[in-house]
């Protein structure tokens, strides 16, 4: 509309437009995910080592291109019931997280143990009073205003854990790391 509005092509526009309808489509595909209870009936063995290196193979260009480090400490033989694409967009939007916004040391360490998964990052500090607010849907703390996307993502991934009865906390010290800590 905009387009035929200004009776004018451009390209930098056209990108622009193109990539915010593959964001709002990406949205609404996530929405329809977590609408669909049957989902739930859909469970398999995931195996968690696996599903870790496959997010990472599939983000290697952002990985490479910030320079990232990622410690991985997972055992093999770990397997988690769950949904496979929920489990997928639960795993790939914490990791993404850690780097879209990793800032101060470019490393990522994410270990498995006593059935707790710990993904950590030197990512933006967030401050105490945002903690509670981060899985809250549209919820952008102080720091990350500036950057792109609708902030669905951290909810969908508290969505997720709720109905897997999962439990979830994150840890961030301004001398220090951010942590995501799950309890499967």
């Amino acid at each position: 509309q905009l387009m035929d509005d200004l009776k004018t092509y451009d390209a930098s526009m056209t990108k622009e437009l193109k990539k915010e309808v593959l964001r709002l489509n990406s949205i609404i595909e996530g929405l329809i995910k977590l609408s669909n209870i049957d989902w739930l009936k859909d469970l398999s063995n995931n195996n968690l080592n696996d599903s870790v290196l496959e997010i990472i193979k599939e983000l290697k260009f952002r990985i490479t291109e910030k320079k990232i480090k990622i410690n991985l400490d997972i055992p093999e033989n770990i397997q988690i019931k769950a949904n496979k694409d929920y489990f997928y967009i639960f795993l790939s939007n914490i990791i993404w997280n850690a780097i879209k916004y990793n800032n101060k040391k470019w490393i990522i360490n994410i270990s498995y143990n006593d059935w707790k998964l710990i993904i950590s990052d030197s990512w933006i500090w967030i401050n105490k009073k945002d903690l509670d607010k981060i899985f809250d849907r549209f919820f952008k703390g102080d720091k990350s205003r500036n950057s792109e996307g609708f902030w669905i993502w951290l909810s969908l991934v508290k969505k997720i854990v709720d109905i897997y009865m999962w439990k979830i906390e994150v840890k961030s010290d301004e001398k220090s790391w951010s942590s995501f800590v799950i309890k499967f």
